[in-house]
Formats: C-alpha cells, structure tokens, sequence
C-alpha cells in the first residue's frame, strides 16, 4: 500500500477526532491511500490533490469537500462524469464512511476513522 502525501490541513467538524481517506480500491493506482487534510481535495488526471493515473479522467475531474458535518462529492465538470452506484451525478452528492465512486476506470472509497 502506498501512503500518498498530504497538503495543508482541515479543522471542520466532519474532520473533528476523525481520519478521512479516500483508498483506490479498483483501476491502475489500486492499493493506494490518501488522507484527506484540507476542506477541499481535488481528484484528477494531472494537477490535482489526488493524482490518478488514468487516462479517462480529467485533468481536474471531482472534488471532496468537507463541509461543516457532511462531507461532499463535487463532479467538476469532467468528460466522462463521476459516478456513484453506477449512476453518473450531476454537480454534487453527499458521501459517508465507505461511499464508492468511480472517476473512469479508477474506483475510490472514503474511509472515516476515528483518530487514534
């Protein structure tokens, strides 16, 4: 497993005494996990927070935002959408602990864990 590195950090209440990750569990990064430091993390192709290497998602594909005590998935106007049960969102949906999504062919979880 590979821990990717994070920038900046987060003090919501959704993050309060809590770990947020999101873990690629399916696609070319498989295996990988980032945790979530900051309000807003952006997922991509090149450029983002989060860095996928897959070439049907965009540059700047998704974001998670942590908003007060929900945390947010925000499709950012990608080619090929961002999918949540198999079902492409328009704009934003609320996500919890072990929400998949799908950004192409990579399937990313959010996992929130109690600090430790």
């Amino acid at each position: 497993m590979r821990l990717l590195e994070p920038r900046g950090c987060c003090h919501s209440d959704a993050r309060r005494g809590k770990r947020l990750s999101l873990a690629i569990i399916n696609g070319n990064d498989a295996g990988s996990v980032y945790r979530i430091e900051k309000p807003r993390v952006t997922v991509g192709r090149s450029g983002a927070d989060l860095t996928i290497n897959d070439t049907e998602a965009s540059r700047q594909h998704a974001a998670i935002e942590v908003r007060d005590s929900v945390i947010i998935l925000e499709d950012l106007g990608s080619t090929n959408g961002t999918l949540v049960d198999g079902d492409r969102i328009a704009g934003s949906v609320e996500i919890s602990n072990q929400a998949e999504f799908q950004i192409g062919g990579t399937t990313i979880m959010l996992i929130v864990t109690e600090e430790g």
